[in-house]
């Protein structure tokens, strides 16, 4: 199993669970499993890929930063795909590279979004 393939798992046991409604435990493991993707991809994934590709800043999307390890195209819990930025578009506590989720409402810059260069 892929380490993003247990947010998919986690997601399908929850049942596409919203803050709407949703059983508040749920949204908790919902929020956890992107917030461990989200740094997976940003402080596992991405070093990886710029030590094989020196010179180059930033990578053309999250697919290419994809390995073994790590699921290409993945989802997030509430099956939004991961955004990344990098390079100076990044936030400075992202240090030129960033994931994020929309979160549960699937809009990015509202309160509910998981970034990496959070804690």
């Amino acid at each position: 199993m892929t380490k993003l393939s247990w947010v998919a798992a986690v997601t399908l046991a929850i049942g596409g669970c919203s803050s709407k409604g949703g059983d508040p435990q749920a949204m908790q493991a919902m929020r956890a499993a992107a917030v461990k993707a989200t740094k997976e991809l940003a402080m596992e994934a991405y070093p990886i890929w710029a030590s094989t590709h020196p010179g180059t800043e930033c990578p053309a999307g999250l697919a290419d930063i994809a390995t073994a390890d790590y699921a290409k195209d993945a989802l997030d819990p509430w099956g939004h795909p991961y955004a990344m930025t990098c390079g100076r578009s990044a936030p400075a506590a992202a240090h030129g590279f960033g994931v994020s989720s929309a979160g549960d409402d699937g809009k990015a810059g509202t309160a509910d979004d998981v970034n990496s260069w959070e804690p």
